[in-house]
């Protein structure tokens, strides 16, 4: 060691540079105190871009021999300015083997005046990728598919020799002016030319510290001399990122040790390390935040997400011996890549649970399907053996059966053959394909057995229900029912069954009358089999009460919901997920009829109930949320309307996928609020969404659709394009005629927001076509027209407009005008 400070100390005097000082030059880089130079070589300095510990980044141009942007680094006095200077003219030979779209480029190296070495780097418009991530919202699955392409372009780099050495967020920059976002890892090859003596022997810097930042150092960096650093070290480093990038937190702080005690544990291997799941903060307000940051709906679910193969993930990539890390950063994006497929990772133990999990995973649907059509299994093999027990005169009867359910065990394996690559060839099945060789096996390999055809199309019905796919739902339900007609059983509880899926197909696809009787079929069915008293009869009511609201029945609606409710809380309690669901039909009749805080109450009622039965990640569950915002924005709470709606769509999108059918009602909501804020282009974004998916789901002439159409017109409206907003609106208008007839609200409100428009554009006559339409339908509770309001002053000089006040007058005393054009009614 003594000799060590010799050579040091005679090295320092002998030094030809004055910058070994560690007091020499600052007043160059103090750039508070204005020191910042005109020029530096051939190049102009524009501005300063940052400062960190190596030293000034600043933006410049350089005119000669190419005019080009760069970001021009100048390091810090004490970094041996000509010997870094001249040992990364040696590794710019390696760099310029990099071509790599994730790694920024370096152009060139030199030294200032003053002797101060600096680098002219690619200027990458873009942030820091934890900055980056933070603001653009991205989920957990979004922050790993960027993080496996900075995993790319170290692995590029690393195939040519070249190891980072500072892997942090601050040097990966993410450009996100595009769709897509564009990582560029920079400062590949600085911290390897300022550490490494000419002789190629591995130092640390002048004042005896590790080279890099303390918190993203592997244990070899940390170790003293710093003698035997490979790609691994990278690898440690990408862990800490990844980890930081999850969870918002690094593994491992020095805290109130200092530095020098962290680095000298972290060289020991005596660091503690937690993973993501265990730094997500315990406070309850802080865990929702990051989660809501990360696309979650809580923090308990976001550590869910975090637990288990992320963690195990992160565990490898810090494991304080580089034999037991992975070994590339290839390995590291691979297994993140696994996880995103829903692969088993090879960061854990390949227990059978666990693969069998992952499966499950990949195959969520077919899985769902395939459970479905079990429960019928089960069902058919109890039934057959009760029969059998009861007595053996139905022997045969029972062997009929035991067939029956041998021949739906093996449809459920040719379901799940679909999947099986050795079936597929490679190829992934999709849920389609595993349904449609499910209804091609009930049809032409079940002949002759028309009640296992019946029990089967009915499970199929029932999932592709649960899809969003109505218009085949509605199709193979009515293929069940002609099944249960052919064997004699079009009286029993499983005809009851798909007599219901077919009604609430129907009601989605807008079909009233033939729902309405199809949910009729059902009721009689269900009473003749268990009594009126039974929860299963409940659930038809509750479907006969939407059918009522949905045609503005509101009195209707209601009786039959509270019909329900009384037979779910004697049949199964206060508690009963039925009593939740009655709950939340009444609450969507309140709202219909601007009894706004009885919603609120009816839905806040429903959601405990929900999420006891289900938990947090439910379809129900996220429905209640919805029907929560729509009360609280009626009742002007909007800040409270947006956060409930936010859930409910976070929970859609992570249960049913971005593209769900009923994924619009959440961007619908969310645009109408967005819109009575004055946020209008948020407001359009979120209508032009739900506008695809209805379009897709429902066809362009649903009234559903229509919604929307009706919603985007209005906003043109604002924003002074009534041209194409009355467009739009007679669109809606012919799509609620044909759907609804001259006399329904919806009919109504078109017609209403049509005569505001007209009235704007001076169309006298088509305004005071409108308003005939509107005093003629005249329904109950909604004609909100003021004759004798101001804005229909332009009309007062038209004898017919007189007629009319005249008329109106006479029948029904005044109200005031609503200004349709705020982005809708409350009602909507």
């Amino acid at each position: 060691m003594r000799a060590r400070v010799e050579r040091l100390l005679a090295a320092y005097r002998s030094a030809e540079n004055a910058t070994l000082n560690p007091l020499s030059g600052l007043a160059f880089i103090d750039t508070a105190a204005g020191g910042t130079p005109a020029t530096v070589g051939p190049y102009r300095i524009l501005s300063i871009l940052g400062e960190g510990g190596m030293g000034v980044v600043y933006e410049a141009e350089q005119a000669e021999p190419l005019r080009r942007v760069v970001a021009l680094k100048i390091l810090k006095p004490g970094m041996d300015s000509r010997r870094v200077v001249t040992r990364f003219l040696k590794e710019q030979q390696a760099l310029a083997k990099l071509d790599h779209p994730y790694i920024a480029k370096v152009f060139e190296a030199g030294h200032t005046a003053q002797g101060l070495p600096y680098f002219a780097m690619e200027r990458v418009e873009g942030r820091p990728l934890l900055a980056c991530a933070n603001a653009r919202r991205l989920s957990v699955p979004e922050r790993i598919d960027l993080f496996i392409r900075v995993c790319e372009a170290v692995q590029h780099a690393h195939q040519k020799g070249m190891v980072h050495r500072d892997l942090k967020p601050s040097n990966i920059l993410v450009s996100d002016s595009g769709p897509n976002l564009s990582p560029r890892v920079i400062d590949f090859g600085i911290a390897r030319a300022v550490s490494t003596s000419d002789d190629g022997e591995t130092r640390q810097t002048e004042w005896g510290q590790a080279l890099g930042t303390p918190v993203y150092m592997s244990p070899e960096q940390a170790t003293f001399g710093m003698t035997d650093v490979d790609t691994r070290s990278d690898i440690y480093s990408l862990g800490v990122v990844l980890c930081e990038l999850l969870c918002g937190q690094v593994p491992a702080e020095p805290g109130s040790s200092g530095y020098a005690a962290f680095l000298g544990a972290l060289a020991k291997a005596e660091v503690a390390t937690r993973l993501p799941s265990e730094l997500v903060p315990t406070s309850l307000q802080a865990a929702n935040r990051l989660a809501e940051e990360r696309g979650e709906a809580n923090g308990v679910s976001l550590v869910r997400t975090l637990r288990g193969d992320l963690d195990a993930i992160v565990r490898k990539a810090l494991e304080s011996s580089r034999e037991r890390r992975y070994q590339t950063a290839a390995a590291l994006a691979d297994d993140l890549q696994r996880y995103r497929k829903a692969e088993p990772v090879r960061a854990r133990r390949p227990s059978t649970t666990y693969r069998i999990e992952r499966f499950l995973r990949r195959h969520r649907v077919p899985a769902l399907a395939a459970g479905l059509a079990l429960l019928a299994i089960l069902g058919g093999a109890v039934a057959s053996a009760a029969g059998y027990l009861r007595a053996l005169r139905a022997e045969q009867a029972s062997r009929l059966e035991a067939a029956s359910a041998r021949q739906t065990a093996d449809f459920v394996t040719s379901l799940f053959a679909v999947a099986d690559p050795s079936e597929s060839r490679g190829n992934t099945a999709t849920v389609r394909e595993v349904l449609e060789r499910g209804e091609s096996t009930v049809a032409n390999e079940l002949g002759g057995q028309p009640a296992l055809q019946g029990r089967l199309l009915g499970t199929l019905a029932g999932v592709h229900f649960s899809l969003g796919l109505y218009g085949k739902a509605e199709t193979i339900a009515g293929q069940a029912l002609q099944r249960y007609r052919e064997a004699g059983a079009a009286a029993g509880l499983e005809a009851a069954r798909a007599s219901l899926i077919q009604a609430k197909a129907q009601f989605r696809r807008h079909r009233l009358p033939e729902a309405q009787a199809s949910a009729l079929r059902a009721l009689d069915l269900r009473t003749a089999a268990l009594g009126k008293n039974h929860a299963d009869v409940a659930e038809v009511w509750n479907e006969l009460g939407a059918i009522d609201w949905i045609q503005g029945k509101f009195d209707e609606a209601r009786k039959k919901h509270r019909t329900a409710l009384t037979i779910y809380q004697a049949a199964g309690g206060p508690e009963h997920v039925g009593v939740a669901g009655s709950m939340r039909g009444l609450g969507i009749v309140a709202l219909s009829s601007h009894q706004y805080q009885e919603s609120l109450d009816w839905h806040q009622k429903a959601l405990p109930i929900y999420t006891k039965r289900y938990g947090r990640e439910h379809p129900r569950v996220a429905d209640s949320y919805d029907s929560i915002g729509l009360a609280l924005e009626s009742l002007k709470r909007s800040d409270e309307a947006i956060e409930n709606i936010k859930i409910a769509m976070a929970l859609r999108e992570k249960i049913l996928g971005a593209t769900h059918e009923s994924i619009a009602y959440s961007h619908l909501n969310l645009g109408r609020v967005y819109a009575r804020a004055g946020r209008l282009a948020e407001a359009r974004q979120h209508y032009q969404l739900g506008l695809e998916i209805r379009r897709r789901a429902l066809g362009p002439e649903h009234p559903l659709t229509g919604l929307f159409i009706e919603s985007i017109a209005l906003l043109h409206i604002r924003q002074g394009d009534t041209e194409r907003g009355v467009r739009m609106l007679q669109q809606a208008l012919a799509i609620n005629l044909k759907a609804f007839g001259p006399t329904h609200e919806e009919t109504v409100e078109s017609q209403r927001n049509l005569l505001i428009a007209n009235l704007q554009l001076k169309r006298y006559d088509a305004a005071l076509d409108s308003l005939r339409e509107v005093l003629a339908a005249n329904p109950p509770k909604y004609l909100d027209v003021d004759l004798d309001d101001p804005d229909l002053s332009p009309l007062t000089r038209f004898p017919a407009f007189r007629e009319l006040q005249a008329a109106r007058k006479a029948r029904t005393p005044p109200r005031p005008l609503e200004q349709a054009a705020n982005g809708g009614s409350p009602r909507r």
